[in-house]
Protein backbone atom coordinates (compact mmCIF):
# COMPACT_ATOMS: atom_id res chain seq x y z
CA UNK A 1 0.00 0.00 0.00
CA UNK A 2 1.27 3.48 -0.81
CA UNK A 3 -0.46 6.18 1.20
CA UNK A 4 2.41 8.31 2.42
CA UNK A 5 3.87 11.18 0.43
CA UNK A 6 7.53 11.29 -0.56
CA UNK A 7 8.07 13.97 2.10
CA UNK A 8 6.41 11.81 4.77
CA UNK A 9 8.52 8.80 3.80
CA UNK A 10 11.64 10.95 3.91
CA UNK A 11 10.74 12.16 7.40
CA UNK A 12 10.26 8.57 8.58
CA UNK A 13 13.65 7.50 7.21
CA UNK A 14 15.91 10.54 7.57
CA UNK A 15 17.73 8.82 10.41
CA UNK A 16 18.83 6.19 7.88
CA UNK A 17 22.38 5.00 7.41
CA UNK A 18 23.41 7.29 4.54
CA UNK A 19 21.07 10.27 4.73
CA UNK A 20 24.00 12.70 5.00
CA UNK A 21 25.47 11.42 1.74
CA UNK A 22 22.29 12.21 -0.15
CA UNK A 23 20.94 15.29 1.57
CA UNK A 24 17.22 16.01 1.74
CA UNK A 25 16.63 16.39 -2.00
CA UNK A 26 18.68 13.33 -2.89
CA UNK A 27 16.95 11.26 -0.22
CA UNK A 28 13.54 12.22 -1.54
CA UNK A 29 14.58 11.48 -5.12
CA UNK A 30 15.82 8.03 -4.02
CA UNK A 31 12.40 7.38 -2.50
CA UNK A 32 10.80 8.53 -5.74
CA UNK A 33 12.91 5.99 -7.65
CA UNK A 34 11.85 3.17 -5.32
CA UNK A 35 8.22 4.18 -5.71
CA UNK A 36 8.68 4.01 -9.50
CA UNK A 37 9.61 0.35 -9.01
CA UNK A 38 6.30 -0.25 -7.24
CA UNK A 39 7.53 -0.60 -3.67
CA UNK A 40 4.99 -0.11 -0.89
CA UNK A 41 5.47 2.40 1.92
CA UNK A 42 6.75 -0.32 4.24
CA UNK A 43 9.13 -1.66 1.60
CA UNK A 44 10.45 1.83 0.87
CA UNK A 45 10.99 2.51 4.58
CA UNK A 46 12.82 -0.79 5.10
CA UNK A 47 14.95 -0.26 2.00
CA UNK A 48 15.86 3.32 2.90
CA UNK A 49 16.88 2.21 6.38
CA UNK A 50 19.08 -0.57 4.99
CA UNK A 51 22.69 -0.47 3.84
CA UNK A 52 21.47 -0.49 0.24
CA UNK A 53 21.44 3.30 0.39
CA UNK A 54 25.15 3.27 1.19
CA UNK A 55 25.95 0.73 -1.49
CA UNK A 56 23.98 2.73 -4.05
CA UNK A 57 25.84 5.88 -2.99
CA UNK A 58 29.14 4.09 -3.44
CA UNK A 59 28.37 3.93 -7.17
CA UNK A 60 28.72 7.72 -7.15
CA UNK A 61 32.35 7.36 -5.99
CA UNK A 62 31.92 10.01 -3.29
CA UNK A 63 31.02 12.75 -5.74
CA UNK A 64 28.77 15.53 -4.45
CA UNK A 65 28.72 14.23 -0.89
CA UNK A 66 25.58 15.59 0.75
CA UNK A 67 23.96 16.35 -2.57
CA UNK A 68 23.73 13.01 -4.32
CA UNK A 69 21.03 12.63 -6.92
CA UNK A 70 19.27 9.71 -5.33
CA UNK A 71 17.01 8.85 -8.23
CA UNK A 72 19.93 8.35 -10.61
CA UNK A 73 21.93 6.39 -8.05
CA UNK A 74 19.05 4.10 -7.16
CA UNK A 75 18.17 3.51 -10.82
CA UNK A 76 21.80 2.66 -11.60
CA UNK A 77 22.11 0.46 -8.50
CA UNK A 78 18.92 -1.44 -9.23
CA UNK A 79 19.86 -1.80 -12.91
CA UNK A 80 23.16 -3.30 -11.81
CA UNK A 81 21.70 -5.41 -8.97
CA UNK A 82 18.01 -6.10 -9.69
CA UNK A 83 17.92 -8.85 -7.06
CA UNK A 84 17.92 -6.17 -4.35
CA UNK A 85 14.30 -5.23 -5.03
CA UNK A 86 12.92 -8.74 -5.45
CA UNK A 87 10.13 -9.88 -3.16
CA UNK A 88 12.59 -12.21 -1.40
CA UNK A 89 15.06 -9.42 -0.65
CA UNK A 90 12.31 -7.03 0.43
CA UNK A 91 10.91 -9.68 2.78
CA UNK A 92 14.36 -10.17 4.31
CA UNK A 93 14.67 -6.43 4.93
CA UNK A 94 11.38 -6.56 6.84
CA UNK A 95 12.70 -9.21 9.25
Amino acid sequence: MTNLTITELAAKTEHGYSFERYGQKGWESAITALRAHGLTDTQVINWMLSKHTRWAADIGNGENYGNLHGETLIKNYIARYPKFITEKELAELAE
